[in-house]
């Protein structure tokens, strides 16, 4: 399954499906179960993990999930990026590849599969 990366402005036109949105963990729950995250378009997107975090998570990060109707994101797997991720670049890469869909193809995969 692939799993198209978007930004939070995507996330109504996604809902129902999984998809791979980056951006920085600005708050994490006491429980560690959820999350807010800054997207790469600078929108607060909630995240609701399916287990508790084991670690601490700061800085960019890449959500694999499922799109909630209230377009909040089911995380399923997380991925940490490194301290010097630009995630201005990111944002501007995402939004060319929906600019350009005959150049890019109409979906992405993450190299992971999903």
């Amino acid at each position: 399954m692939e799993a198209p990366r978007i930004n939070a402005s995507m996330l109504p036109k996604y809902s129902g499906k999984i998809v791979c949105l980056v951006g920085n963990v600005t708050e994490i729950s006491s429980n560690g179960a959820e999350l807010k995250l800054m997207a790469c378009d600078q929108k607060i997107v909630n995240v609701t993990l399916d287990a508790p975090l084991d670690e601490q998570l700061q800085g960019a990060v890449e959500i694999i999930g499922r799109v909630e109707r209230n377009c909040s994101l089911s995380g399923q797997r997380i991925i940490p990026y490194n301290n010097d991720f630009d995630l201005e670049l990111y944002g501007e890469a995402v939004s060319m590849t929906t600019d350009f869909p005959e150049i890019f193809g109409s979906t992405q995969s993450n190299g992971f599969g999903y």
